[in-house]
This record gives C-alpha cells, structure tokens and sequence, in this order.
C-alpha cells in the first residue's frame, strides 16, 4: 500500500517537516477490563514521532464515548488537536483520546487517537501487542522474537494496578496508574530516549514483558522493568534512587537482580565460575546459579525488545551474550535463537 506523506502549513516548504501516514493492513482491536472499545480494519499509521508510528483509528470504529474536556493538544504539523474522556460502559476514563478534526492534513479529520494506556489489552489481528504499535519496518525478519502467542494464559483481564498478580504469584500485570510506573517516570525514564530508539519507559515496559511472556516468575518481571534503575554500562541517570525506595516498590528479591544487572560488566560474566566483575569498583563478585540465570535471561530480553530497531553498528551491547546464553531459560535461548541473525558476529 502506498504511503500518504502530508504537509503541514504553507505549500511545499523545503524546511517544513511532513507527516507520514499509511494504511494498516491488519485488524486492530482494543479492550478495556475486558470490553472491546474499538475493532477497525481501516487503521492508519501515523509518524507522529520518527522512530515509530501510532495507530489513528475511524471514529466510526470507537465503540465508546468521547467527550469533549476542553484540553487542547498543540501540533504544529497535525493542527490543533480537540482531547477527549473516553467513556466506557459508563466508566469515564480521563483525557483518553485526541482528534484533528479541522487538521490541515485532511486524512485526520475523521481519525481518532487513543492514549495506549487508557486501554489495558490491544491486538494486532489474534497477536497481543504491548507498549506501542509493532513498526511495519523495524519487526521485518524478528517477527517472531516480538509476537506473544500465550498472553491470555499470563494475563488476567480483571487484574488492578494494586497488585501485579491480581493475587496469583505465578502472573504479572502492569496497569496504567502503577506505583512501578509512576516511580519510574519521576525518575525521569519517560522523557529520556533509549539508545533503540524508543522513549526509555518503552524500553524497559517492553523488556519487563518481553520476560512475561516466557513464563518468568513476576520478581524478574519487575528486574526487567527497574533493570536500568541505577545506570547500567551505557546508561546513567542525573538523579538515582536508593536501594530501599527500590525495595519498596517492587521487592528485594527483583532489587537484587535490577542491581546486578546494573552493577556488573556484562562480558565479564563468567556461568562457569559464577562470577562477574563490579564496573564501580573492579572487584569479582561471587554469583548464585540463580543470580547467573537470572542474569542471562534478563540479558536476553533485553536484546530481543530491542534489537530489531537498531543499526549494526549499534548492537554491541550484545556481544557478549551467546557466551552467557546457554545459562538462560530454555524460552529465553529459543527467543534469542530467532534473532540471532543480528546479533554481532565475533
């Protein structure tokens, strides 16, 4: 299908940046605790941001309410967007949703955009997607690395963002008002982009389910979601956070592997020795088998959220990993062994 790329403002101006928007191929659907809020087959991708693009959907395919709550959405290239409440079999879900509705590209004028936490499920036909729509370029050869065939059997539709497994240790759910959320946007991980070209809460959310959807315990879950939480070898924060505020959002058991992971050289991890370097302070530290396994898989969902998106020049953070691989999970070493392909060779 052929891309609509849109100019926004006066004719044709060298410097003014376009706006890229194609049709979508695949159904999309969307629920909220479990209640189909839109099902279309005429979604359009749209680049609001270069890196990846959102789904804009036929107001005629919203099966709930929108309601005008006054907020403006500022766009230079989109115009001026009206925001709405979604309203969802009498639930009023706040500030959900925004249309262009007198948008100089006129293709957006009858679309809607839904904020992709205000719902808690999305498909892309039977496919269950999370984070943000699947780019139609970046997943070409790592489709099956990004796809989550058994979610239905880890989630829980009624789960609250009280408990992250609803009250079942063997399930990990993360909902959009979450206290791990909420702790790592005021560190700033929202506004700060990944080296994978994503905002970093993208990242770390993707990695977090990513480790879900292998079957991890929800302890590694959340070491997924917190694993940059005090710097890592590529990545350090202006402002950290304590051990003990770590600790009491998601445990001690995830804080520990969260701080491994921050703490070690990678490629000085040793499965046969147990054994890994301290990048602050050059001492080897001694690992249990766990802590290698946990290690190893955290490492390789790590690779496989991102490595799609990345250059070849760029993907030297895993270089080191198929020494390490064979300590992972066994659903780990299989998802790895489908991108293997891109990983750097030597």
């Amino acid at each position: 299908m052929a891309a609509t790329v849109a100019v926004v403002g006066p004719a044709m101006s060298a410097d003014r940046p376009r706006i890229r928007i194609e049709p979508c191929p695949k159904r999309i659907r969307g629920y909220r605790d479990g209640r189909l809020v839109l099902d279309s087959t005429d979604v359009r991708y749209v680049w609001e941001v270069p890196y990846y693009p959102a789904w804009y959907v036929p107001v005629a395919d919203v099966r709930a309410d929108l309601k005008e709550n006054g907020e403006v959405l500022r766009s230079p290239r989109r115009g001026d967007g009206t925001r709405y409440d979604l309203v969802v079999d009498g639930e009023v879900v706040p500030d959900a949703a925004w249309r262009h509705v007198d948008s100089p590209v006129a293709e957006l004028s009858d679309l809607v955009r839904i904020e992709w936490d205000a719902l808690d499920t999305w498909f892309e036909e039977e496919v269950e997607v999370f984070v943000r729509p699947r780019s139609p370029e970046v997943r070409v050869g790592a489709e099956a690395a990004m796809e989550d065939p058994t979610m239905d059997d880890l989630i829980d539709d009624d789960a609250t963002d009280g408990d992250p497994t609803d009250g079942d240790p063997t399930r990990w759910r993360l909902g959009a008002g979450d206290a791990r959320l909420a702790f790592l946007r005021r560190l700033g991980f929202e506004g700060v982009a990944h080296d994978s070209h994503v905002p970093f809460l993208a990242h770390l959310v993707g990695t977090a389910r990513t480790l879900r959807s292998w079957g991890c315990r929800p302890a590694l879950c959340d070491a997924g979601l917190f694993h940059s939480v005090y710097g890592t070898e590529y990545f350090e924060l202006d402002e950290g956070a304590s051990a003990d505020e770590v600790r009491s959002v998601i445990g001690p058991e995830a804080e520990r592997v969260a701080w491994l992971w921050c703490t070690i050289e990678r490629n000085s991890l040793d499965v046969g020795a147990r054994t890994a370097v301290d990048r602050h302070t050059g001492a080897t530290l001694e690992l249990s088998a766990a802590d290698v396994e946990d290690v190893a898989t955290l490492w390789a969902a790590d690779t496989v959220e991102q490595i799609a998106r990345m250059a070849a020049d760029e993907r030297d953070f895993a270089a080191g990993l198929p020494a390490v691989l064979d300590a992972a999970t066994p659903a780990a070493r299989a998802a790895v062994a489908t991108v293997r392909g891109l990983l750097p060779s030597g």
